[in-house]
């Protein structure tokens, strides 16, 4: 599963810059650096958030970079962890780092984070893949701590028990 996750995780972080890459240059330039593709729904609009979702935290970008650095380190930990050995789980942690990893790339790189999606139709962030694969990957790691997490079972050990019957009886010893 080391491998799968490893694969997953690559692959995340490689679409994921990808299409930062291409939007970037293919919409800056264009008016409003957006193109429309489902008139009213759906657009691909380059822009840099230097926040997260709707640009909370605007601008602390040290705060973001840290606290990726360390989530990271928390879900190799997790992933090459021998106790957790659950597929939705470990796929959850492979999407979750690669989506981490692509926007701490960004913030590091360019001081803000690249993103490309837009669905015009509500009011919702513009968002990149590594923003889907982080949203899945939560997703799955929820549903597994929610729905197939079982807590190990202790281990019982064996007592004996000692009983008199009477003073004249021998003492029984009962094993459970």
């Amino acid at each position: 599963m080391l491998i799968v996750s490893l694969i997953i995780t690559l692959g995340v972080v490689f679409l994921d810059l990808l299409t930062k890459g291409l939007a970037e240059n293919l919409l800056v330039g264009l008016p409003n650096q957006s193109a429309t593709v489902i008139e009213g729904f759906f657009n691909f609009t380059f822009t840099r958030n230097s926040g997260a979702a709707w640009s909370i935290l605007e601008g602390q970008q040290w705060f973001f970079i840290v606290t990726g650095v360390l989530a990271s380190a928390v879900m190799v930990w997790f992933g090459l962890s021998k106790k957790y050995t659950n597929k939705v789980f470990k796929i959850g942690l492979a999407l979750m780092l690669g989506g981490t990893l692509g926007n701490l790339y960004d913030r590091i790189a360019f001081g803000s984070v690249r993103d490309m999606f837009d669905f015009c139709f509500i009011n919702f962030p513009i968002f990149n893949v590594a923003d889907v694969a982080l949203c899945v990957g939560v997703a799955l790691v929820v549903i597994y701590v929610l729905f197939l997490f079982k807590e190990p079972e202790k281990e019982v050990e064996s007592e004996s028990v000692v009983v008199e019957k009477s003073e004249n009886e021998e003492v029984d010893k009962i094993e459970e």
